[in-house]
């Protein structure tokens, strides 16, 4: 019986758990997370500063006036009777429910 209370611990004490290996050096100049942070700052200040003129543009009139500005159904923020003109309207000659509830919200959340 005492050799079998002690062959727990020898064989506890037998196996020993590797050691990870260190991983070589890439030669990056920021390892790891250092370096996504890096690239994301990176893009991010690449892309503010590619559209950062269109900051003192105006609204763009092209289409605007069916879309937004004359439309009474826009006007009239998402009601349900909004809803229900989007999904079977096809004014503008095209059909596109989701673009006229989104332009419905903006008109009414930004005017």
């Amino acid at each position: 019986m005492s050799r079998a209370k002690n062959l727990p611990k020898t064989l506890a004490q037998s196996r020993k758990r590797p050691q990870p290996k260190a991983l070589p050096e890439s030669g990056l100049f920021l390892p790891g997370r250092n370096l996504i942070i890096f690239v994301s700052a990176l893009l991010a200040a690449a892309t503010i500063t590619l559209y950062s003129p269109v900051i003192g543009h105006s609204f763009v009139v092209l289409d605007d006036r069916e879309y937004v500005t004359a439309n009474p159904h826009v006007h009239g923020g998402p009601a349900w009777s909004t809803i229900q003109w989007a999904f079977t309207s096809t004014e503008a000659a095209n059909w596109h429910p989701l673009t006229w509830l989104s332009h419905a919200l903006d008109y009414q959340s930004l005017g």
